[in-house]
């Protein structure tokens, strides 16, 4: 699974995705959830900007 930039895709429908984003000090990668209308969100109603790249996240691990 690739990084995919937000100036080539953003996501088709409101999901949560793992997201990159460069700060002041470095970088942070996190969960943040796309509102196809409005944008990204790290918290309910908090919509951020500095995102630059996301992904999906992958199938979780298989338990025995």
């Amino acid at each position: 699974m690739d990084w995919i930039s937000v100036k080539d895709e953003l996501p088709k429908e409101y999901d949560k995705y793992i997201v990159y984003a460069p700060i002041e000090d470095g970088f942070f990668i996190d969960k943040a959830w796309f509102d196809p209308g409005r944008g990204w969100t790290r918290f309910p109603g908090v919509f951020v900007e500095c995102i630059t790249h996301w992904m999906q996240f992958p199938e979780p691990p298989k338990v025995v």
